[in-house]
């Protein structure tokens, strides 16, 4: 057991799953009213327990849901009101595709709070008449209490501290991923009875379906067995999981509506067994298949990989097996492209999309005619906020249906090099394009007709250019890109500057400026073919660089290489002396140490590099035992030039936006004090010795450099003569 408040809880990633009840707090002004009290008389107030189970980096919530749901609306709200805003957006990880705090209850609600947040927007009207907004939200619980509580929020004046909410604590109790964590989430649920239900519905079935002759009985008695006989001797309670799994899945299909619960007196309204066994000799075809492994969700088993809760993936193999029960052939293949397609969308391009898949299955499975290509070319336009696919899928779909005309029954060469590029298997150690191939297929393209071998030009010499066998250093591609984009800009994160570290850098500074990208890689790919090694295409590119924008991070490796001992490839631009600041030591989320590029240029000056970065690594000068280094930190650097024998040290520090370079001449013994004769010239603050040089006219390192050797020869002969 833990006390933790609310920023410590959002650090990780909390989502509440799809198996826990809707938020219903917000629509219960008794509650809220309370609630909103106590945290008003009580700042440092605990407000009860938290339980959850991990599964990777997540933490599901088994109980604590609504007061934790309640107080991220009242951060939201208060970050809005008391502008601190892009403060919650940073801690929440909105603009990420999976946020600090998650709702799967139901993909709609997990979909609106993610614009919701995205928004700014806390009044009714305004979140109703948002393009993102949608009719189906209206229908939903837990967005209808949502948005009533934020309109509670407005009533009240709501005005807690927003930091005070992030100190609101919990009794958290994280419970392992075991046995243990498994039954405490059922019984502490209130819907963990859920796993019931297919019992209960199946009298209301039998009675609606007794004038039939066939012997359901036999029948459900065949479907119970046919998941024991996958249990392979686990917990036979699993048939009931797997029942209620599959009967809510055929009701949501034949509904095109979200059910996240299967309720008997609802579901008899719409379900018989028929609808219930043509989904599951469906799911016969699926478990002799090469995607039997999604029917162990239905048992309950989690897939570590991936998250599929609203079983996206085997409800679109279902309705492949149900529109092909009678063609093996087409229905094996059929499969491998839904699969693909449905893949790619969930968890490369991030897609949630649940209502638009199921109407778009139901006319699948309806059509007489047309695979699925077909199909999602005829209804999706792309343009539209509830198509399932958007214009970049369809552009590949389009490609990959053209090329299946002449033979439906085999994969094509195109629907086979989409795949290889989309995989992230162990020969592609980039993950740049994301599921979306738009980029690569305008550079395959002419007069829009698509050429496979250009395709596979660009896309194989693209995955050299990033994986680990391409033989030479990311900071070599990133300099040729500086020098390669025609109005070159490092990708803008926060108040930080990116030469691409992240892929999404990547993915966005590419995409934006693909012309750009193709250019550069035609160039490279030329000189390949000249025989030149991939390095010295790079650095014959790079030597033909003009003059520009960032161009001085690019003609030589010496300023970017100063990012290597830090996790980020980050520079930003420093007000207060108007220079650019590269980032030294830390990360993307925390830099740690900076250097301004006038101060790299000094180091560079006397032959020092960024491995020069304390006084155990510093570079000797060739001048008795002075050497010399840079220290840095988040907002203060300069250079050391030190004798380590007799501990003296002058820094060194430019101010491009006076134009001038400071010497600060010092002792490293406080006990020992800089006698007269070596300090001639500077000025004495405190126990330092100050002097300015002016460079109004233009930097000069070489100068700077010549002004501290003068200095050094000066008190080397003074010790010489003295001794």
């Amino acid at each position: 057991m833990d006390k933790k408040n609310i920023e410590e809880l959002l650090g990780n990633y909390m989502v509440v799953p799809e198996i826990q009840r809707e938020y219903v707090w917000g629509s219960n002004k008794n509650i809220v009213n309370q609630f909103i009290d106590s945290l008003k008389e009580n700042k440092d107030i605990n407000v009860g327990f938290l339980y959850s189970y991990s599964n990777g980096n997540q933490e599901f919530i088994i109980d604590g849901q609504q007061r934790l749901t309640t107080l991220v609306l009242c951060l939201y709200y208060a970050s809005i009101i008391q502008c601190k805003y892009g403060d919650f957006k940073t801690l929440l990880k909105v603009n990420s595709s999976n946020m600090s705090f998650t709702y799967r209850v139901r993909s709609n609600t997990e979909e609106f709070m993610q614009c919701l947040f995205n928004s700014g927007l806390y009044k009714e009207k305004e979140i109703k008449d948002s393009k993102w907004y949608h009719a189906c939200y209206d229908s939903d619980i837990s967005i209808s209490s949502m948005i009533d509580f934020l309109n509670y929020l407005d009533e009240v004046k709501f005005n807690v501290n927003y930091d005070d909410i992030l100190k609101i604590k919990f009794w958290y109790y994280p419970i392992d991923e075991t046995s243990l964590g498994e039954d405490l989430y059922i019984t502490m649920n209130s819907r963990g009875k859920t796993l019931d239900n297919a019992e209960k519905l199946k009298p209301l079935l039998f009675e609606k379906s007794r004038k039939e002759l066939k012997n359901w009985g036999k029948i459900w008695d065949d479907w119970e067995d046919f998941f024991f006989r996958l249990l392979k001797g686990d917990d036979i309670t699993k048939i009931n999981v797997a029942m209620n799994n599959l009967i809510r899945i055929v009701w949501e299909l034949k509904t095109c509506g979200e059910h996240n619960e299967l309720k008997p007196v609802e579901a008899i309204k719409d379900l018989d067994l028929s609808d219930i066994e043509l989904f599951f000799e469906a799911l016969k075809l699926i478990v002799n298949s090469e995607f039997k492994n999604e029917i162990n969700l239905l048992l309950g088993n989690k897939n570590i990989y991936r998250n599929d809760g609203n079983f996206l993936i085997l409800k679109s193999l279902l309705s492949v097996c149900v529109k092909y029960s009678k063609n093996e052939q087409m229905r094996n293949v059929e499969m491998k492209r839904v699969f693909q397609l449905i893949y790619n969308k969930m968890y490369r391009r991030g897609s949630q999309k649940h209502i638009p898949l199921l109407t778009l299955l139901k006319t699948y499975r309806g059509s007489n005619e047309g695979n699925f290509y077909k199909i999602v070319l005829g209804v999706c336009n792309g343009a539209g906020k509830d198509d399932y696919f958007d214009t970049s899928d369809l552009l590949m779909i389009q490609i990959m249906s053209d090329s299946v005309k002449d033979n439906i029954l085999e994969i094509s060469a195109v629907e086979d090099e989409f795949w290889k590029t989309l995989s992230t298997d162990v020969d592609r150690c980039h993950y740049i394009w994301k599921g979306d191939l738009s980029t690569l297929i305008s550079w395959s393209s002419e007069n829009n007709n698509f050429n496979i071998d250009e395709y596979r030009k660009y896309s194989y010499f693209f995955d050299r250019l990033f994986t680990e066998k391409s033989e030479h250093e990311i900071n070599l591609l990133r300099r040729a890109w500086i020098v390669g984009m025609k109005d070159y800009s490092p990708i803008k994160v926060g108040s930080y500057y990116t030469f691409c570290w992240e892929w999404e850098d990547w993915t966005r500074s590419i995409t934006q400026h693909s012309t750009d990208f193709k250019l550069l890689m035609d160039n490279l790919i030329k000189d390949k073919e000249c025989g030149k090694t991939l390095d010295e295409a790079l650095e014959k590119y790079i030597k033909q660089g003009i003059e520009k924008d960032y161009i001085e991070f690019a003609k030589d490796s010496y300023l970017i290489d100063f990012t290597n001992n830090s996790n980020a490839c980050d520079i930003y631009y420093h007000w207060e002396t108007e220079d650019w600041w590269i980032c030294t030591y830390g990360s993307r989320s925390r830099h740690n140490g900076f250097i301004s590029l006038h101060n790299a240029y000094i180091l560079k000056s006397f032959g020092a590099d960024y491995n020069n970065n304390s006084l155990n690594n510093s570079k000797k000068i060739g001048i008795g035992d002075w050497c010399v280094w840079y220290w840095a930190t988040s907002n203060n650097n300069c250079i050391a030039v030190e004798n380590y024998t007799c501990r003296i040290v002058i820094d060194i520090k430019y101010d491009n936006k006076q134009k001038k370079c400071s010497f600060i001449l010092k002792s490293r013994d406080s006990q020992q004090n800089i006698e007269d004769k070596f300090v001639e010239g500077f000025i004495k603050k405190e126990n330092e010795y100050h002097l300015d040089l002016d460079m109004q006219d233009r930097f000069n390192a070489d100068l700077i450099k010549d002004k501290v050797l003068e200095y050094i020869n000066r008190f080397e002969y003074l010790i010489k003569n003295e001794g």
